[in-house]
């Protein structure tokens, strides 16, 4: 528009609007897993790792390996609940503190 060119400054608006807006309101929300809870800081951490290590195609592989991760983090928690528990409630009650609440037996973990 600076420039005088004001056919293609209403064709830069109009993409910017449409292809960018969508791309914001559609793809964002793919890409984050609107059950998965992932905070838009680690996203953000793990399309820029992404595109570091793979490139281009490193903005879908960075969320997926950080969602796979995630997965697999509470998986372990489910799978060895009752040893964690065990490990934390020794070592709190050694140092003469009470055990977190999360970690109290007979108590699901969230």
């Amino acid at each position: 528009m600076l420039l005088g060119k004001m056919k293609s400054a209403a064709f830069l608006a109009a993409w910017s609007i449409v292809f960018i807006g969508s791309i914001d309101n559609f793809l964002r929300p793919f890409l984050m897993g609107g059950e998965g809870r992932m905070s838009p800081f680690y996203v953000f951490l793990a399309i820029i790792g992404g595109v570091q290590y793979f490139g281009l195609v490193g903005i879908l592989y960075g969320p997926l390996i950080l969602s796979f991760a995630m997965i697999m983090l509470y998986i372990y928690r489910v799978e060895y609940k009752e040893d964690l528990q065990k490990e934390i409630a020794p070592a709190t009650e050694e140092a003469g503190a009470v055990a977190p609440s999360r970690f109290r037996e007979n108590q699901e973990l969230p």
